[in-house]
């Protein structure tokens, strides 16, 4: 009886596969209608390169992009460069732990040495205790 439920489970299976595999298929062939329609556009616009005609019609569209640019390094959502990674030495974790203990805030001490609030915390709590 197990054999059978693991039969019908096992058919169940080729069933699904097949199905995803047509649809796969399908997929494939509208990529490749839609590559060969790009060429035919590129083709027929008569621009030297691809990235000819794309740098046109972005010009002609006035559109922008909001991603990361080559060579433009990191930077935050509003554009501001990200901040450096911190070097935590023991005079850095002495000093923090002072003007914590002193009555500063946590979130105060990061924002005035620009060194993230988690990063206070855990020189705080004592993992970097050993540094």
């Amino acid at each position: 009886m197990e054999i059978a439920d693991q039969l019908k489970a096992l058919e169940a299976e080729k069933k699904a596969l097949a199905a995803r595999e047509k649809e796969l298929k399908e997929l494939a062939k509208e990529q490749k209608a839609a590559a060969q329609k790009l060429e035919q556009l590129v083709k027929a616009s008569e621009y030297e390169t691809p990235k000819a005609l794309v740098e046109a019609l972005i010009e002609h569209y006035g559109i922008t992009f909001r991603g990361r640019k080559k060579g433009s390094g990191a930077k935050k959502a509003d554009g501001a460069p990200r901040r450096r990674r911190t070097k935590v030495t023991a005079e850095l974790r002495d000093a923090i732990k002072n003007e914590v203990a002193g009555g500063t805030s946590m979130n105060k001490v990061a924002k005035a040495r620009e060194i993230s609030y988690s990063v206070i915390a855990k020189i705080c709590k004592g993992d970097y205790d050993k540094v």
